[in-house]
């Protein structure tokens, strides 16, 4: 064991040493041509002639690899290394770079100028080669098709010259290979692609060869391309050997040959590729290999389903043969590889990426991903390839990829305890995760099915909190969507069916509600382990909406099931309010608000509706819609008493208030006279308000009351002038008229209690006006009615005035003088000229009278609260 050790060790540093020899050689060379384009260019202007001189005469910089091993040196060397100085190109320092091959731009620092030629050398090597390549096949087809030097270039020769220029390439490349180590590796796979363009043309294009041996001679070409790969350490002619292996037998097809030796062939080409991943680890052949290998399969099923009277049992058994080892094969290797190298990287060492995966990806190229993305891909693609050959059901393509999870769930097992660092264990569990709930999608359908998901996608954010994975959590996240679009689609189809459905006697007691409560359920566990807590909210708030979508589905089919609805959603918002301020992790304050939004907006169609499109076969009151609704309101104003927040309380008690106010509207007006029951409701109503609000010093109260009474008024101005008929036969006594009073008296008696300013004035005037149209509107209707009128105001008007000044109150004074100057106004304007003369005769009389009268006895009257012994002293001396 010692023995290989010391003998790899050994092997090792006669590379390195090789390499380093390798690496001066090139740096010399480099160094002539840089010294070369010094000396072309001479002293620049900008320096003097004798430090130009002195630079071309300096010896050139001494630059080593930033990573190869320096060389061993034969004695230690003494003075102190010194920092090369740079070399200047152009006028300028540079920090330089050089070397040939792919590894150049890593080793070496070159300054711009010759960086700029380090690169376009490499595309010209690989332009060239490339264009050579397509000369040597346009030279077949242009002679084959021209008929030129046919005599001379007879077949065989011309596959003796295509031979040859192989063989001259590969032994070129052999030569420049220890110098030109990039330029060799150009020659090598120029010389394999004419090898593989020669067999071609001498089967199909001449026909000079049979099958079987243009077939022997293309893989002995696949083979050269492996052994120079190993020979040469390059992935580059591995690759090329890969796809010239793998298009062979389409390159060679002749209508002949079996689907079962396809796949054989194949196999052998991708275990040839995965050994030597295995011990090269050259990452560069894992998707060549994958896609080369699945291209093959592709065409000989689609050659099966184009052709299916040639097809049998062994061509899909061949098929499914080769599925299984590609998915082992492109699954296992590298995966093994990736263990074995994180347990000793020193024995499975990772090379290091070529030009075009550093170009691509940077320094660390994309291997890594390479190997996590087969560990994914492989399981998938055989999966799809498996359905395909056999058409199988669903369920029993579900036990197959249960079989693909168990599998990948046993290398994690395995993994997990040999390697060091997670990293391909971790994928396999990733893995086994993905196939088995896919196996669950294909083996379950329906309420089993969504359950399971919402169960897994629980559990899956519970693990995830415990091993803080954020992989895990994002998996959860994806299930949750998924069971979150598939509980939206359940629910918009049930809510459709809904509306056309008369009845539904089951609601909520079937098994589609009880899945669908457990899966809202565990999105609502979810929500509490969920991290951030953002997300939870998110989490929280989805599931408290699909609930209230459930309730809606289930309900809306019953008799009345709007009712229900709307009744429900209000008692589950409030219920969240009391949930939010009782236990935050379970409410949702948004989710409260919103949904009270969405019952406020229904309740208002609901009684604009009914405003509109009265039924006046309807109990008023009493009847479901009624008490549904006012137990809507109800809540809302619970809530408003509940929930503490100032900014959001005036909004819901203003909703509540303007809803009870049409709510009235709706019930009251259908029934016969029913617009003086609402008067008086509203003005009820607006009376309370006012009181409550002096109670609790609400200022949206007051507001309510105020918007309340001036609905109130306005429908009472529309009642008093309206037509007199409406009156009803008995004046002053009927039903009308003795609401419209006593609406009056109540605006009269409230004005003590609003707050003191001109709104207690307004309220007087407008009690004051509307009792003077009461008057007008009952008693005009008697015969003579103008003067009957005329008397009332009279009366009205002398006792608010003698109350007034009994009382020393000036607003009854000032209301009292106004109604007897209104009465004059009156008997000149209309009774003048509407009364009849003995009327006209006794108002004019009699008023006049009662104006004399009140001007004699004013100061008598006047109550102003101040001793009145002068003004008896005065009264008797003046009589």
């Amino acid at each position: 064991m010692d023995g290989s050790r010391s003998g790899s060790l050994e092997e090792r540093v006669e590379r390195l040493e090789a390499r380093a020899d390798e690496q001066g050689r090139e740096l010399r060379y480099v160094l002539r041509r840089l010294n070369r384009v010094l000396a072309d260019r001479g002293p620049t202007s900008s320096q003097p002639a004798t430090e130009g001189v002195e630079t071309q005469r300096s010896s050139p910089p001494v630059v080593q690899p930033s990573y190869a091993p320096p060389a061993r040196p034969a004695q230690p060397v003494a003075q102190e290394p010194r920092r090369p100085e740079p070399v200047r190109v152009g006028g300028a320092d540079a920090a330089t770079s050089t070397g040939d091959g792919d590894d150049g731009g890593r080793r070496f620092q070159l300054p711009f100028a010759l960086g700029g030629l380090r690169s376009g050398e490499w595309w010209l090597n690989k332009v060239g080669i490339a264009l050579l390549l397509f000369g040597v096949a346009f030279l077949f087809k242009f002679s084959w098709d021209q008929g030129w030097l046919q005599a001379l270039l007879t077949p065989w020769v011309r596959v003796g010259v295509g031979l040859a220029t192989g063989v001259v390439l590969l032994v070129a490349g052999f030569r420049v290979s220890g110098e030109r180590r990039a330029f060799g590796q150009v020659l090598f796979g120029g010389g394999i692609g004419v090898f593989y363009i020669t067999g071609f043309a001498a089967f199909q294009v001449l026909d000079l060869v049979p099958y079987a041996v243009a077939f022997a001679f293309m893989v002995a070409v696949t083979v050269l391309a492996f052994v120079l790969s190993l020979r040469q350490d390059e992935a580059v002619l591995a690759v090329i050997g890969i796809s010239g292996g793998l298009a062979t037998p389409f390159l060679l097809y002749d209508d002949s040959g079996s689907l079962a030796g396809l796949v054989l062939y194949a196999s052998l080409i991708l275990a040839g590729a995965m050994g030597m991943h295995l011990f090269k680890g050259w990452r560069s052949l894992l998707p060549i290999s994958f896609a080369g290998f699945w291209t093959v399969l592709l065409i000989g099923y689609t050659d099966t389903v184009n052709f299916p009277e040639t097809a049998s049992i062994t061509d899909q058994r061949a098929l499914q043969a080769g599925v299984v080892f590609a998915w082992l094969a492109l699954w296992l290797v590298p995966a093994v590889r990736e263990v074995l190298r994180s347990r000793n990287p020193e024995r499975w060492p990772l090379p290091e990426p070529g030009s075009i995966a550093r170009a691509l990806a940077g320094e660390r190229g994309i291997g890594g991903a390479y190997v996590h993305g087969l560990s994914f891909a492989a399981p998938l693609v055989a999966l799809l390839f498996t359905q395909g050959i056999w058409d199988l059901q669903k369920a029993d393509l579900g036990w197959v990829a249960l079989g693909l999870a168990a599998a990948h769930a046993l290398a994690w097992v395995v993994f997990r305890r040999v390697e060091s660092g997670d990293r391909v264990s971790y994928t396999q569990a990733l893995v086994a995760l993905l196939l088995g709930t896919l196996s669950l999608v294909l083996m379950l359908e329906g309420n089993a099915l969504l359950f399971t998901l919402a169960a897994e996608a629980a559990a899956l954010h519970l693990l995830a909190r415990r091993l803080s994975d954020r992989v895990l959590s994002i998996e959860a996240h994806i299930l949750f969507v998924v069971v979150g679009i598939w509980l939206c689609v359940r629910f918009a189809v049930g809510t459709f069916d809904g509306l056309f459905t008369a009845s539904n006697p089951t609601a909520f007691l079937h098994v589609r509600t009880l899945v669908d409560l457990a899966a809202i359920s565990l999105a609502f566990a979810a929500s509490l382990v969920v991290a951030p807590p953002v997300v939870g909210r998110v989490y929280r708030i989805a599931a408290h909406a699909a609930l209230a979508v459930l309730v809606l589905r289930e309900l809306l089919p019953l008799d009345h099931g709007g009712t229900y609805v709307l009744a429900a959603w209000a008692a589950y918002a409030a219920g969240l309010y009391l949930l939010s301020r009782r236990y935050p992790v379970w409410g949702t304050m948004i989710g409260a608000h919103a949904l009270f939004g969405v019952v406020g907006v229904w309740l208002g169609v609901r009684l604009m509706d009914g405003v509109l499109v009265p039924d006046p076969a309807a109990t008023a009151v009493f009847n479901l819609r009624s008490l549904a609704d006012l137990f809507v309101m109800l809540l809302a104003v619970a809530v408003s008493v509940l929930y503490a927040r100032p900014r959001e309380v005036p909004v819901y008690r203003l909703f509540a208030c303007g809803a009870f106010s049409f709510w009235l509207l709706r019930e009251l007006g259908p029934l016969p006279g029913g617009h003086g029951y609402v008067l008086l409701a509203w003005a009820l109503f607006a009376a309370a308000l006012l009181l409550l609000s002096r109670r609790l010093d609400a200022v949206d109260l007051l507001a309510a009351a105020h918007l309340q009474f001036a609905a109130a008024g306005v429908l009472l101005l529309w009642r008093l002038f309206d037509s007199p008929a409406n009156s009803g036969v008995t004046t002053v006594f009927n039903v009308q008229g003795l609401i419209d009073l006593a609406v009056i008296v109540l605006a009269a008696v409230i004005s003590g209690r609003v707050a003191p300013g001109k709104l207690v004035f307004v309220y007087r005037i407008i009690a004051h006006a509307a009792l003077l149209a009461w008057l007008w509107r009952e008693l005009s209707v008697l015969p003579a009615g103008d003067a009957y009128v005329s008397v009332a105001w009279g009366v009205c008007g002398a006792a608010l005035l003698v109350f007034g000044l009994r009382l020393d109150h000036a607003y009854l004074i000032r209301s009292g003088m106004a109604t007897l100057f209104l009465l004059v106004a009156k008997l000149f304007l209309w009774d003048l000229a509407w009364v009849e003369a003995i009327w006209r005769v006794l108002l004019f009389m009699g008023f006049g009278g009662l104006f004399l009268v009140l001007s004699y006895y004013l100061r008598t009257l006047w109550n102003t609260g101040e001793p009145r012994n002068g003004d008896s002293g005065s009264r008797t001396s003046a009589s």
